[in-house]
């Protein structure tokens, strides 16, 4: 089945079996994967640095990376019940004209069995064998291809393509016990075994983390305290305090510190609004510029109070020139009402006095124009 072929997302249960997955879980991977894809894009290169320093030093800083969106998307594998794909496929330039494919996955241990090494293994081996192979026998076609027309071969421009392929994993969280870590596999006399780098997140150095001046190690010292905190709101909130003088003492630029501090803020939000709102407290006190998602958050709930209070007055204002409007028109039917009103009780006097002239009785006349005898009395007293 392709992944189109599959409308929802799903799980294994404690026995094995697949079940859906809430939309609330489904939320939270969403969230999880966008937030580390952004931190991962944003600090490409210091990435690099910080977990792959050896492919770092080969890189082609004039060339920017080109993140493979669609490619990466054709890498699902339905695994553990799940469909599965890296959070990360980029295109690296390095310095000898060529480009590496880089694979990385952020891994969280939530409901997922314990096939991480395989499907490490089927992400390196697709792209291996659907890309970096398929590129390289487009080359030999293209040279082979470029000939001059007098008929000697001409020598082809060497083309920019994948000359390898490298795969990294960073796991946030403990594997299941016994789990390997590596894929292998054998049978009848075939064995394989394939080997990829990890960060593990708990076996990180805090105080050298602490002490980097690298922004994406900034992010893992604030996925490291997530793990650190375990259920504790207030050891959250401490660590959100410490990091953020860390990032205000590094003084990167404002779109770098926003995006850093948004990550860090999510991944040590405290599971307790109460706590939240304490925490928020404590940033409206202190006004620290690097609390910016929370202040962003402060700066919105007074925009709203201030919005409200603005939208009543307009709302008087547009309400009192409604009013108005309305009060014309209600006018208008009223004095057309009236003015039918009069025009018809001044045609049953006109008939009254006609009928009274040719000499017939009050009370037929009244009865007649629908008027009251004393009235029509009146009128008779006033013709004569």
């Amino acid at each position: 089945m392709s992944p189109e072929e599959s409308s929802s997302e799903t799980s294994s249960d404690a026995t094995g079996c697949s079940v859906p997955s809430t939309p609330s879980e489904e939320k939270e991977t969403i969230d999880r994967d966008s937030m580390w894809k952004t931190i991962m894009v944003g600090n490409f290169d210091h990435m690099l640095d910080s977990i792959l320093p050896e492919l770092a030093a080969k890189v082609d800083r004039s060339r920017r990376p080109e993140f493979l969106d669609k490619e990466m998307k054709d890498l699902k594998a339905l695994m553990g019940g799940t469909w599965q794909e890296p959070d990360l496929l980029a295109k690296v330039p390095v310095k000898e004209g060529r480009d590496i494919w880089l694979a990385l996955h952020v891994e969280v241990q939530d409901k997922g069995g314990e096939d991480f090494p395989e499907r490490m293994f089927y992400y390196h081996s697709m792209i291996r064998f659907k890309y970096l192979k398929r590129k390289r026998y487009e080359e030999e076609q293209a040279a082979k291809a470029s000939v001059q027309s007098d008929g000697k071969r001409k020598m082809a421009k060497e083309r920019r393509g994948v000359v390898d392929v490298v795969s990294m994993a960073i796991l946030t969280a403990r594997r299941p016990k016994g789990e390997a870590e590596f894929y292998e596999h054998a049978s009848y006399g075939n064995e394989m075994r394939y080997i990829y780098p990890a960060v593990r997140l708990w076996e990180l150095d805090s105080e050298q983390l602490v002490a980097s001046f690298n922004p994406f190690d900034l992010a893992l010292l604030a996925a490291k305290r997530m793990i650190e905190s375990g259920r504790s709101d207030n050891k959250r909130i401490i660590f959100l305090k410490h990091l953020g003088s860390l990032l205000d003492e590094r003084g990167w630029s404002r779109e770098r510190s926003v995006a850093l501090y948004r990550f860090i803020e999510w991944i040590l939000r405290p599971k307790s609004e109460k706590k939240y709102e304490e925490y928020k407290a404590w940033v409206r006190k202190e006004e620290r510029k690097v609390y910016i998602t929370a202040a962003e958050e402060i700066g919105m709930e007074k925009g709203l109070e201030k919005g409200v209070e603005i939208g009543k007055e307009i709302g008087k204002e547009i309400g009192k020139e409604i009013g108005k409007e309305i009060g014309k028109e209600i006018g208008k039917e009223i004095g057309k009402g009236e003015g039918i009103l009069i025009g018809k009780e001044d045609t049953k006097r006109e008939a009254a006095l006609r009928m009274l002239r040719k000499g017939m009785e009050v009370s037929l006349v009244a009865e007649c124009v629908d008027l009251p005898e004393d009235e029509v009395r009146r009128l008779c007293e006033e013709r004569s």
